[in-house]
């Protein structure tokens, strides 16, 4: 009975939408469990008539109903300013990001697209690779079981501009995708990546002291857990 409600809001969302927005951009993800007792679907709505506000008295965004009748169950939905939507509509979908809840028994899933229209990208951070949805295309993925996975699917994502940062003895690097990074400390290797992601972070609060991170043969200098001199 739970995946047949699914589905009827999901079709109720695509009607919805569609008589409210003229889309210029448009896509259904539905995801699926290996074993296919896992169903969930999200809607998505790029339109002139859409904003960036949540609009659901007028039926353009759908606020998410989580599923969570059976170990089995699973959850796809977009997040717009701190609300979960099964259905969004929005004037621009950049940068959209969509978690994903695995269910308590299953790692491997397939996401399914249809009602594609336009240019519709999703971006798999951690396999940093994207996706242009098609009807019929799909998607194969794992994620660990009972797991609530935020920041790896993002709708049509515009990387920002290169930065490396080291705050909080955390190291983010962005926009850097393909470029290779070297962290040492002294003659030691922290971490080796041949070919960075466009989003990358390593926790080097373990560390202290002077560290070299070269960065596509560029080298800074940065000082973990730094010692703190008390004001007089």
């Amino acid at each position: 009975m739970k995946s047949i409600k699914v589905i009827m809001v999901s079709a109720l969302s695509v009607m919805t939408l569609a008589a409210t927005a003229t889309p210029s951009a448009m896509a259904k993800i539905s995801v699926a469990s290996a074993s296919g007792n896992g169903n969930d679907a999200l809607i998505l709505v790029e339109s002139a008539d859409c904003s960036a506000d949540i609009e659901t008295t007028t039926g353009k965004d759908i606020v998410k109903i989580m599923n969570d009748g059976s170990d089995y169950s699973i959850n796809l939905y977009a997040v717009s300013q701190g609300t979960n939507l099964s259905a969004i509509g929005t004037d621009d979908l950049s940068n959209t990001a969509v978690t994903f809840a695995s269910n308590k028994l299953e790692t491997d899933y397939t996401m399914t697209f249809s009602n594609v229209i336009g240019t519709v990208k999703l971006y798999d951070a951690v396999e940093d690779q994207e996706i242009t949805l098609a009807n019929a295309g799909t998607y194969s993925f794992t994620a660990a079981a009972n797991t609530v996975v935020a920041d790896r699917f993002i709708i049509n994502y515009v990387p920002a501009a290169p930065s490396i940062c080291f705050n909080y003895n955390v190291l983010e690097i962005n926009g850097h995708a393909g470029e290779a990074l070297i962290v040492k400390k002294g003659a030691d290797e922290i971490a080796n990546v041949a070919s960075l992601p466009a989003k990358y972070s390593l926790d080097l609060s373990a560390q202290s002291g002077r560290l070299v991170v070269t960065l596509n043969g560029q080298d800074y200098q940065i000082d973990a857990n730094p010692a703190v001199t008390p004001a007089n």
